[in-house]
């Protein structure tokens, strides 16, 4: 961009493929809760979104679910607080074919997986939505669900796991 040019904000969306983000919206009779699991819901909020100019749509996702202590709490379940969660991945050539501008974000950690499973992924969305693809890497969630549903037991360090991630993106990319 060069200097003369107006500067540009990008407009992006946050959702994630559960019942619930976290937030109490499961108690506004307005809510669509019920829909998370339903790619017509996704279909039309990615058209709506791409027809109003935003750039992005963002996809935080979480492996496994939310802890305290090591164990999950009861309203984590009884309110599907980011629990169960859908993939968004296997959702997004599906939104890419139903829109034209729209990009897509979607998390991926770096700590769960070998890194030709997860290049291969995003090389696959890259090709099936014409470039329109991000990757949020993050380096790990939390680490009893890490253990318990991956059985990775390495605890790495701050440092250490983001050491791995340069090196994972460098096998990646």
């Amino acid at each position: 961009m060069s200097a003369d040019s107006p500067k540009r904000i990008l407009l992006g969306a946050f959702e994630m493929m559960n019942p619930n983000n976290g937030m109490p919206t499961w108690t506004d009779p307005r809510g669509r809760g019920d829909d998370w699991d339903d790619l017509s819901y996704w279909l039309g909020l990615a058209t709506m979104l791409d027809a109003a100019g935003f750039d992005f749509l963002f996809f935080a996702d979480t492996y496994g679910y939310a802890t305290l202590d090591g164990r999950m709490p009861d309203e984590v379940a009884a309110h599907g607080i980011q629990f169960p969660a859908l993939d968004p991945m296997l959702a997004i050539p599906a939104l890419a074919h139903a829109t034209s501008q729209l990009g897509f974000v979607v998390t991926s950690p770096t700590t769960v997986e070998k890194p030709y499973g997860t290049a291969r992924r995003f090389a696959t969305l890259d090709r099936f939505t014409a470039g329109r693809i991000g990757w949020n890497v993050v380096t790990g969630s939390s680490q009893a669900t890490t253990d318990e549903l991956f059985g990775v037991t390495q605890k790495l360090s701050h440092d250490e796991r983001y050491d791995a991630a340069d090196e994972f993106l460098d096998t990646c990319l």
